[in-house]
């Protein structure tokens, strides 16, 4: 096959459509030529590739936010913060361990709004006080907190809360630390109050997890009448199952691919399946009668051994003479199933 040659492209224009927004995925199509082709040119230095961004208008934005947001107040336990595979802060966790072996009870990545999805570290609804350890990325060069998580504060000062803010490297302090528990137990929430906060979450949780699993049995109950009738419509069909043919017509009842008519009979109908339904033969390994090896299963012999088992007997100068006075040169040979030829080159040698 002769190669498109791509000195005859005018390779100029082609550069400017994709510059001017065609996507390098969909270009070989404007252009009308493979992919090959166009990857070849690229590889060549005939065109050079170009990531376009995409423009995303400020309606289909705030679109997308309120659908965000409208979904994390419908499922606030689907939130980022409270996935379970979430990076765990070292020094976040080193201060939780420290309050409770202090008998110190807290919420920890409690949600104070369901206005706005802010996560508190650590927690307590009682006092509405909430413990935040941060990190180096959460502060500006000039060790003000960044701009985000004064927001954050803001907004929840405004809701009553009262939010303590500790760079990461105070709680490797043993001494401050103990300070700062002594100062916080004050506010620790009671056995009764921490067991309502943890049994409204739980609460939430489990009826969340409850509505999944009751929308995922419907689903299933649904996808199991949808196969019951379908194979009732295939056992009252005019199919002949036992007759090839049959995986086309079975595919329109199915609505599914023919290529996967034979893998939904055997899940779903696996008896009717073996019993009733052709399949074409499957390649068998067969064995040459004669020397072992492994040939076609429509043969009974190799080719080296079918060309001895083939190969003609001569008879004696007397045999085929006495057989050419009684039925002739013809149909002597046809006798022993070689050509007039043969027979006259055998009465020669």
């Amino acid at each position: 096959m002769n190669k498109t040659d791509l000195n005859k492209m005018d390779w100029n224009a082609i550069q400017e459509q994709h510059d001017n927004g065609i996507y390098w995925t969909n270009l070989h199509k404007t252009i009308g030529v493979s992919k090959t082709v166009l990857e070849r040119a690229l590889k060549e230095g005939y065109v050079s590739k170009k990531i376009h961004e995409r423009n995303v208008s400020d309606v289909a934005k705030l679109r997308i936010s309120e659908g965000r947001k409208k979904f994390l107040k419908e499922n606030p336990d689907k939130h980022p913060w409270k996935n379970n595979d979430k990076f765990k802060s070292v020094p976040c966790e080193l201060l939780k361990t420290k309050l409770i072996e202090n008998d110190v009870l807290f919420i920890e990545e409690y949600q104070p709004s369901n206005e706005r999805f802010y996560s508190i570290d650590i927690a307590f609804p009682n006092k509405k006080i909430g413990i935040e350890i941060n990190g180096n990325q959460h502060y500006n060069r000039n060790g003000t907190l960044g701009e985000y998580y004064v927001n954050r504060n803001k907004y929840l000062n405004s809701i009553g809360w009262e939010i303590i803010d500790i760079h990461f490297s105070l709680v490797y302090s043993n001494s401050l630390l103990e300070k700062f528990i002594a100062l916080i137990k004050e506010n620790t929430l009671t056995v009764e109050e921490f067991g309502n906060y943890t049994k409204e979450y739980y609460e939430r949780k489990n009826k969340k997890k409850n509505e999944l699993i009751l929308r995922k049995n419907e689903k299933s109950n649904t996808i199991i009448q949808k196969i019951e009738l379908i194979k009732n419509a295939l056992l009252l069909s005019e199919i002949d199952f036992s007759k090839f043919g049959w995986v086309e017509k079975a595919s329109v009842i199915i609505k599914n691919n023919p290529q996967k008519v034979n893998g939904w009979m055997k899940k779903n109908m696996p008896e009717f399946y073996a019993e009733k339904c052709f399949k074409k033969r499957v390649n068998v390994i067969n064995l040459c009668c004669e020397c072992g090896i492994k040939i076609s299963y429509e043969a009974k012999r190799c080719d080296a051994c079918n060309r001895i088992n083939n190969r003609k007997v001569r008879p004696t100068i007397d045999q085929i003479n006495k057989d050419m006075s009684i039925l002739g040169i013809t149909k002597t040979a046809r006798k022993y199933s070689v050509a007039r030829t043969t027979i006259a080159r055998w009465l020669i040698e």
